[in-house]
């Protein structure tokens, strides 16, 4: 990063998964060198990280929780520890790649109204195929969205700059600026769709979104806790719903609860009884019924984008 250029403070969450967070130290000193502060928020995992990372890169901030923040708690807490005037959120399980700071500052320096950018992310495997190019606004009736460009293989049809409707959470660089005017990510969530509401809370703010398809980040996805698993099944439903509360208005929440409840939820609990993925059956279920019984789905709060 040339050294003209603001300090960024580069935060990820760790959760037993300490050889990926290694990896993604390694990749940031190879491209970044010593020219950004990085750190590491441990999510109250089984072994802490602290030693291991400390012994190989002494630089590094680790901060230990004692409970699991969840993904946007964790994201808080080290913005809280940042010194940086650009904050990158990143996965652990990514790796970085060369011009991916300078790219991403970039776009700051051309457009002005820019809350955050996103770089293009590839999968790690297969290699060369893209997760993410930006996204489309989700549907009003069914809360449902598309990436460009996913499982796409990368011929540089996506190697432009351009307005996205959401972010993807595994590579989000935002000014603090924005942040002390926005406000942090959202808590509500725990896991998943906290960086949707977070994109909407930016646009509410009067900033835009962007991706940067001129540079890129690997994402080995969901390494954490599996591609396919109950407790994904859960928050993933679970904050759905959760989102069209806090983010469409009333029509559209009425819509989406006739299609979520007569068409999604039963298609839903059948797929996974036909698999025999019980365990699949009782996350969904619990993830509607949070919605009758949390205090906290009760005091939700409409805000329009």
């Amino acid at each position: 990063m040339s050294s003209n250029k603001s300090k960024v403070s580069i935060i990820a969450i760790n959760y037993n998964s300490t050889a990926y967070t290694m990896d993604f130290i390694a990749s940031i000193e190879k491209y970044h060198g010593k020219e950004v502060e990085i750190i590491i928020v441990d999510n109250a995992s089984e072994v802490s990280p602290k030693e291991e990372i400390l012994t190989k890169f002494p630089d590094v901030v680790v901060l230990e929780c004692e409970t699991n923040l969840g993904f946007a708690g964790g994201n808080n807490l080290g913005y809280r520890h940042a010194s940086g005037d650009f904050i990158f959120f990143a996965n652990n399980d990514t790796l970085f790649t060369e011009g991916l700071m300078d790219g991403l500052m970039q776009v700051f320096q051309d457009y002005p109204d820019v809350g955050l950018v996103c770089p293009k992310i590839k999968f790690f495997e297969p290699y060369g195929l893209i997760q993410y190019a930006g996204s489309t606004p989700l549907n009003p009736w069914t809360a449902r969205n598309s990436t460009y460009g996913a499982k796409e293989k990368d011929l540089g049809q996506y190697d432009k700059t351009y307005e996205t409707a959401f972010p993807h959470g595994a590579a989000m660089m935002v000014p603090r600026a924005v942040i002390e005017k926005a406000g942090m990510m959202p808590e509500d969530y725990f896991l998943y769709y906290e960086e949707l509401d977070w994109g909407a809370m930016l646009k509410r703010a009067g900033y835009k979104l962007i991706y940067n398809g001129k540079v890129e980040i690997i994402h080995r996805e969901s390494s954490s806790i599996g591609k396919s698993n109950p407790f994904k099944t859960y928050y993933m439903n679970r904050n759905r719903i959760l989102f069209v509360k806090r983010n469409f208005p009333k029509i559209h929440q009425l819509f989406f609860s006739l299609y979520f409840g007569l068409l999604a939820f039963p298609k839903g609990l059948l797929v996974f009884a036909l698999k025999g993925e019980w365990e699949h059956c009782k996350a969904l279920w619990s993830a509607v019924r949070w919605h009758f019984k949390s205090p906290l789905s009760r005091a939700v709060k409409y805000e329009s984008v």
